[in-house]
């Protein structure tokens, strides 16, 4: 039995958005992010540790360009992880792509309203993309 349960995994600075209360300062222009072969690693030390919750998010973590790679992987070391994302690039393409090889999806909500969400998230739509599951 490991001595840690979960595990934040994140793979890029890169975000679609601009939130005003980031705490990793993503944005689309960002170019940190970590490699695919050093992600397999690591994500064999977390197969070896059977920790129950490898959580990946990001900046937006559906923005790496090995993601799918990377959940492909998790998911034949026996992981499941969860993708924490704003909801910005889900559509049905991706949720058939990460569909049973995933735990759970988990979106940012970060207010009451859709202006208090938006006003944080710096974007006009968010909003109604996360919680009225308006697919792009």
């Amino acid at each position: 039995m490991s001595a840690f349960e979960n595990l934040f995994l994140t793979l890029t600075r890169k975000c679609d958005m601009t939130c005003r209360h980031c705490y990793i300062e993503g944005s689309p222009q960002e170019t940190d992010e970590i490699s695919t072969e050093h992600l397999f690693s690591i994500i064999d030390q977390v197969a070896e540790l059977h920790l129950d919750n490898l959580r990946i998010d990001g900046g937006e973590a559906l923005l790496h360009p090995s993601i799918f790679d990377v959940i492909e992987y998790a998911h034949a070391k026996n992981l499941s992880p969860s993708i924490s994302t704003n909801g910005m690039q889900i559509n049905e393409k991706i949720l058939k792509k990460i569909a049973g090889k995933i735990r759970k999806l988990i979106f940012s909500v970060d207010g009451a309203t859709a202006e208090s969400h938006n006003w944080l998230r710096a974007h006009s739509s968010s909003f109604d993309r996360v919680v009225n599951g308006q697919l792009n």
